[in-house]
């Protein structure tokens, strides 16, 4: 594989494990809005997110690579941070 592919393949795997983490907290997002507005925008970005995971595993299909993803240590300290301030209670 090219180094070029190599990192690419490297790249949407990395966005690939940050949308399943998104996937994940966003139903916790939604469970802890007060607002329906809010729950309701959530709701939206879960839908749109689920989307993206797809989209990123067909990429990977079409590149012949398998849809395996690879730890995002980013999304993971978003969400962490989130949990801290209490934006993102009970997410992580």
């Amino acid at each position: 594989m090219s180094e070029l592919k190599a990192l690419f393949v490297e790249q949407l795997r990395d966005l690939l494990n940050a949308e399943n983490q998104i996937v994940s907290a966003l139903p916790k997002m939604v469970g802890a809005a007060h607002c329906n507005r809010l729950k309701a925008l959530f709701e939206k970005h879960l839908e749109q997110t689920e989307r993206h995971v797809d989209r990123r595993k067909t990429s990977l299909e079409l590149l012949g690579e398998p849809a395996d993803s690879k730890a995002c240590k980013g999304m993971q300290g978003i969400l962490a941070e989130g949990e801290e301030t209490g934006v993102c209670e009970g997410v992580g």
